[in-house]
This record gives structure tokens, sequence and C-alpha cells, in this order.
């Protein structure tokens, strides 16, 4: 859709929380920027054969096949890439993978896992593929207060644990967590700078256009004040 088009003119297409590292970067920058960091705590060398799960428009799983590993991207949605030698991207469940049992080195679940209907039952199926000693990269927002919670989840449909909720799912799907980054500070800015390049929303012809551009729009905005109360944050799970 055209309205989704304008939002990927300011916001790229990795449509997620990024990070300012050097402290001056763009939007697109800011969220490749993200991409790296969880490329760092993975830990990719040549060779391994790596699932990212629910991995949109495939941005991050080239960032890894780049690398040198052998990458599967699955998504709930048709929208990524073609596949090519070293990298296959395949409309899929992450409930239900269609990978052999201890067949995977490195499993990623970036901002993905907050639609799913049953998070413990997703992360014990990425156990399940992963080899003994495999990792698991987790990235996503939480959301501190049962207020902000329910009012996300009301509004945009999403699921935002609090970040002890997210340790506790780990360890529930049977995951020891080796390391955790969690920040509300970036996110505040982020989606802060984020909703000011859009704040005049979307001036589209068509109707539905529109109004599917200023509920993305809407979606960004209600982050904003969660995040500035310190409320919405990122945190990043390292597990085994």
């Amino acid at each position: 859709m055209a309205g989704v088009n304008k939002l990927h003119e300011i916001w790229g297409k990795r449509l997620h929380c990024g990070i300012y590292p050097e402290g001056s970067e763009t939007i697109e920058q800011a969220t490749a920027a993200m991409d790296r960091s969880l490329l760092a705590a993975a830990d990719i060398k040549p060779g391994m054969r790596v699932l990212e799960v629910g991995c949109g428009y495939g941005d991050l799983s080239l960032d890894i096949w780049r690398a040198g590993a052998t990458v599967h991207g699955v998504d709930i949605e048709d929208r990524m890439p073609h596949s090519d030698e070293g990298i296959t991207f395949e409309k899929g469940d992450f409930h239900a993978l269609d990978f052999a049992d201890a067949s995977l080195d490195v499993v990623i679940a970036h901002e993905c896992l907050t639609r799913s209907r049953d998070v413990i039952s997703a992360l014990r199926e990425m156990r399940r593929v992963l080899r003994p000693g495999g990792r698991l990269v987790i990235s996503h927002l939480f959301v501190e207060n049962d207020k902000d919670r329910a009012k996300m989840l009301k509004e945009t449909g999403m699921f935002c644990p609090s970040s002890s909720e997210w340790q506790a799912m780990c360890r529930s799907a049977r995951f020891r967590i080796d390391a955790i980054w969690k920040n509300s500070e970036q996110p505040a800015r982020f989606y802060a700078d984020l909703a000011e390049k859009i704040k005049g929303g979307f001036d589209l012809e068509d109707k539905d256009e529109r109004r599917e551009a200023n509920r993305l729009a809407d979606y960004v905005r209600l982050r904003v004040p969660m995040a500035k109360a310190g409320q919405l944050g990122k945190i990043t799970l390292i597990c085994r």
C-alpha cells in the first residue's frame, strides 16, 4: 500500500526500535545499529545455520547471511525477499517450525513475539530446533506497568510483557539466560524522533491508504509517553 510505503520512506524496512551508538544516527541508521548489536550478540560465525523467526522484510537475515552463515527466514506474512544460495525465506508459524530437532546453531526473534498467541510455546519450539549449546537471541519491547500494558494490547493488539516477565518466560521454556541488555532511554529517543517525523500524518488521496498509514503513525505515537516515563523499553536476552 502507498501509505505503508510512505512510512517506509521515513522508517525504512527495519520496522523496529533503533539505538544510537554514535549519538547522531538517522532513523534508518539507528534501526540498522540495533540489528548489528543482535548480530554481535548472536556471535555469528561462517558456516553456522541460523534461523530468524518473524524476519519481516529480511534485512537482518541478509546481514547474517553476509556474515557467512546459512540463513533461514520465517515470517507469518508473505513480504520477504527472494531466496538465494545460502539463504531461504518462507512463510511459516514460529509455533510450529518446519525444522528437525537440534538442527540449528542460532535462533533470533526480534520484535515478533508480541503478537504470539502463546509465547512460552513459541520459545519451546525454538528450543526444540536448537542444537545442545545453541544460542537464542530475543530482543523485544517491554512495558513495565499493567495500565500501559493493557492500553498497548487494546489499541495495537500487541502483548508487551514486563522485563521480568520476558525473563520468566525464557526460563519457563527451559532456557538459561547468559546475558541481559535492558534500556529505556534509547527507545524514548527513538520513538520521539520517529513521532516528530510523522507528526503531520499522511495526506494521501486514497482513503484506505491514508487510514492505514495514520494507524501506523498512531501506533508509534502511543509509545512516546510510555518510553519517556521509563515504562517502555527494549530488552535483549541471550539464552542457551
